[in-house]
């Protein structure tokens, strides 16, 4: 065993990736304060409807900054993007820690959604432009695998970690700290601003070559109005990428449909006690891992990437669709495993299968298009969920993402694809 590790350590896939495989995994491992973060902000006495505002604040900011920033990743690089981002995200969760009012909350969540922003495109073409210039585009789809199983992986060890701490710590127990007052949950803010701080830095290891720029804000505004126009014509204009940012649009719906908010308000439904909801997420995340597994060995048996999509998409219609008769707490969490981690056997290769069809000089900014319209859906069909939850109940709200799902299977099946692509 210890000697396939070895090996695998030594192979190319690892000797390009390692950095981010490391980053991240390590980053995402040490546990953050999401798992009870409405806890803490109603520790602190704000009510659910300024948390609300301070989401809505976080939406508008990355839909401000998303193309912007994303052009700047295309300029800079995108590993130094991604770097500013997590590193922003370590600052903005150590001050999280000493918020006292709701205008310092609100103030936090807007510099979050710009935060993102910095990684959001970047990220995603980070790897693929690493493989391209090692003319190594065979591993691009073994990378968003091992991805997909190393996220899922580091996150079901950080709610398991997050568990461990509020025992030991005491999720409600009193600390004073210069002076204020502090549950043992809040912690989880600087638990959290170390993982982003250490995944910045492990990242560093990644090479990168970006071309030589100066700082001028009026060049970079003209760059930026550039670019963005650029990547708005080439989208309106190209065949696939244009069926694929409505692909884009309607997954997003369908996520929604089954987001955080629903499928805790389902786990609650199904008589769960609050104190499970992390142990069903960390389940979940593993079967992710597992899942996550799948396209690198089973993709290569289908003719084409598209193929292999496709099947996968219909597979989850099929899930979703036996929502239609499940009843019962033992079926309904076999369900929300499955159905929860079940995006783990579509993203490893929808990201790289993107990727291709994207112009090298502007991926992190179509990266950023696509990212800015789901912002902009996301703001309007949050209110819609809730709406929905409130009168209708989290198993039929789990159920209308039925339509979008089928309008995703049937754009994609419009696409043109023969043969495996040559990255």
């Amino acid at each position: 065993m210890f000697k396939k590790l070895k090996n695998y350590f030594k192979q190319k896939e690892w000797q390009l990736f390692n950095p981010i495989y490391l980053g991240l995994g390590t980053g995402v491992s040490i546990p953050d304060i999401d798992m009870v973060i409405m806890a803490f902000f109603f520790a602190k006495g704000f009510s659910a409807t300024q948390v609300g505002i301070g989401l809505s604040l976080q939406s508008l900011f990355l839909l401000i900054a998303e193309i912007p920033t994303g052009v700047f990743a295309d300029l800079y690089g995108k590993r130094k993007s991604v770097q500013v981002s997590w590193l922003m995200q370590s600052l903005i969760f150590g001050l999280f820690f000493f918020i006292t009012e709701p205008w310092m909350m609100w103030f936090l969540f807007s510099l979050k959604g710009i935060a993102y922003t910095f990684s959001s495109g970047a990220f995603e073409s980070l790897p693929y432009d690493i493989a391209k210039k090692a003319k190594r585009e065979d591993l691009i789809n073994k990378f968003y695998s091992t991805f997909e199983f190393v996220y899922q992986f580091a996150t079901a060890f950080s709610n398991l970690n997050a568990i461990i701490f509020l025992y030991l710590v005491g999720a409600t127990t009193q600390y004073f700290v210069f002076g204020q007052s502090h549950q043992g949950l809040d912690f989880l803010w600087l638990t959290g601003c170390v993982g982003y701080f250490v995944g910045a830095m492990i990242l560093s290891g990644l090479k990168e070559k970006t071309r030589k720029v100066t700082f001028s804000l009026k060049k970079n505004f003209a760059d930026t109005v550039k670019i963005s126009k650029q990547a708005i014509k080439y989208t309106s204009s190209h065949p696939v990428v244009k069926k694929l940012l409505f692909v884009g649009i309607f997954s997003e719906v369908v996520n929604l449909f089954f987001s955080d908010v629903v499928y805790q308000s389902f786990l609650l439904d199904l008589k769960l006690d609050v104190r499970n909801l992390p142990i069903m997420v960390a389940l979940g995340s593993l079967m992710g891992a597992v899942f996550s597994l799948v396209p690198k060995y089973f993709s290569k048996k289908f003719s084409s990437e598209k193929k292999y999509l496709e099947i996968m998409m219909v597979a989850r219609l099929l899930v979703l669709t036996s929502l239609f008769v499940v009843s019962g707490p033992i079926a309904g969490l076999i369900f929300f495993v499955v159905y929860f981690s079940f995006s783990s056997l579509i993203s490893p290769i929808m990201s790289p299968f993107k990727q291709y069809f994207y112009q090298k000089n502007m991926r992190a900014t179509l990266g950023s298009l696509e990212s800015l319209v789901r912002n902009i859906i996301s703001i309007v069909l949050f209110p819609a969920i809730g709406f929905a939850l409130d009168n209708f109940g989290s198993h039929k709200t789990a159920l209308m993402a039925f339509f979008p799902l089928i309008l995703v299977i049937l754009i994609f099946h419009s696409i043109e694809q023969r043969e495996a692509l040559k990255h």
